[in-house]
């Protein structure tokens, strides 16, 4: 399995991206945003779409139209007069159905949907690996420089504002974090893996320790287990690599919430 060039790619994704998931999800998971960044991650098949018509790469045009979007929502979501919920509903059945519009001006349209949700992993690109890692390297210098601002917006909006911080500025830097990380990672990933590697393992690492650090290191752990079983399984079984990781996940999750309750 290993000696295959196309293994070795993958792996070497799996293991950027299992980085910048543990990152960006502990802080999803903490601020209790999984369903947010659900609608951030289907919003990008607008910007998807139009990437696909105009015939340029369609990463190069969700990106401004995601990071677009996530402001948008991170600017007005208080002054916007339907609770939450409704927004983030109106946002995910925006983005999905202008970029399957989009799409189906292309023909063979309905593969493209299938691998922008489940991604390719096993088809990563060098110019993929540099974009994760440009990526990464970005959410490094902003979770290094403003960790304790991003801390106290997360756990208590209100006191951070008697701190003096922005928390505004803050909302949006993180809004527009977690957009550049669904994007980035889209092509190789796919919508409902990042979905899983934003959530599942920080819920998991959250229910064995508790402090930000340790719970950032095991969701990096427990991403590069699931992805490298998840793609052994791909390999060995003939089965589809990025529903292999969710699915497993999803066990660990189940597992580890019954070994905790015990």
């Amino acid at each position: 399995m290993l000696e295959y060039r196309f293994i070795q790619m993958s792996l070497l994704a799996s293991f950027l991206i299992s980085i910048l998931s543990a990152l960006v999800g502990t802080f999803v998971v903490m601020r209790k945003m999984t369903s947010v960044t659900g609608s951030i991650s289907h919003s990008a098949f607008g910007g998807l779409g139009i990437g696909l018509l105009l015939g340029i790469n369609p990463i190069y045009a969700a990106l401004p139209f995601t990071m677009a979007v996530s402001a948008f929502f991170s600017l007005f979501k208080k002054s916007i007069r339907i609770s939450e919920e409704s927004a983030l509903t109106i946002i995910w059945s925006f983005g999905m159905s202008l970029g399957i519009i989009l799409m189906n001006f292309k023909r063979g349209f309905s593969g493209e949907v299938l691998g922008y949700l489940f991604g390719s992993i096993l088809a990563v690109s060098v110019s993929d690996v540099w974009l994760m890692f440009f990526a990464i390297i970005i959410a490094s210098l902003v979770f290094g420089l403003f960790s304790r601002e991003l801390v106290l917006v997360s756990f208590d909006e209100e006191f951070a504002n008697l701190k003096g911080i922005n928390t505004k500025l803050f909302d949006l830097l993180f809004f527009m974090l977690t957009a550049l990380t669904v994007v980035i990672l889209i092509k190789v990933a796919g919508v409902l893996v990042i979905m899983a590697f934003l959530t599942i393992p920080p819920i998991i690492a959250g229910r064995f320790v508790k402090s930000l650090k340790s719970i950032i290191m095991l969701s990096f752990v427990f991403n590069l287990i699931f992805s490298f079983s998840g793609m052994a399984l791909s390999f060995y079984f003939n089965l589809p690599t990025g529903p292999s990781i969710v699915m497993l996940s999803i066990i660990a999750l189940f597992f580890a919430s019954i070994f905790r309750k015990k």
